[in-house]
């Protein structure tokens, strides 16, 4: 005689089969060792230069708007008049409706 076992909700039984197969689905797409950190393949070096090398265009920035080099009123007029022409040649480049 096969003995059930006791007290296995249909709901718990399905979760952990769920569970399993999405184990085992990661392992099939990222590998066996998928939990192991990899580490930081750039280096540290790498990072602290990059953010040396955006903290100073963040800097000259600053310094250009300070200074007035750097209009931000002018930047966003350039934007809107290069956006109109923008527009406007694609409404030239159009085909017109034949009525």
């Amino acid at each position: 005689m096969e003995e059930e076992p006791k007290n296995i909700d249909s709901k718990e039984l399905a979760r952990q089969k769920r569970k399993e197969n999405q184990e085992k689905a990661m392992d099939m797409m990222f590998g066996k060792n998928r939990h192991i950190y990899a580490g930081n393949i750039w280096g540290w070096r790498f990072s602290i230069i990059s953010l040396i090398g955006i903290l100073l265009v963040v800097i000259f920035m600053i310094i250009g708007i300070m200074s007035g080099n750097i209009n931000l009123n002018d930047q966003v007029q350039q934007a809107k008049e290069a956006q109109e022409a923008k527009e406007s040649k694609l409404k030239a480049d159009s085909i017109p409706d034949s009525q």
